[in-house]
């Protein structure tokens, strides 16, 4: 599944968010959070799952159209 970056940031900002506590909020890793915010996009959607979870939002709201 493909995460926008802009998007992801954009519901970061809104949650007041920054790249370490989103991952923390999400169970990810760090490194998960920036590899995506630099543009690799492709990832699993139970990942999707977990950062719409633990922005609030609705997972379609970070995805690419």
């Amino acid at each position: 599944m493909k995460v926008s970056a802009k998007k992801l940031k954009a519901a970061m900002i809104k949650a007041c968010m920054g790249n370490a506590a989103l991952a923390k909020a999400a169970h990810v890793g760090n490194a998960t959070v920036v590899r995506i915010l630099h543009g690799d996009n492709e990832v699993q959607l139970s990942t999707v799952g977990k950062l719409s979870k633990a922005l609030n939002v609705d997972f379609r709201e970070i995805v690419e159209e």
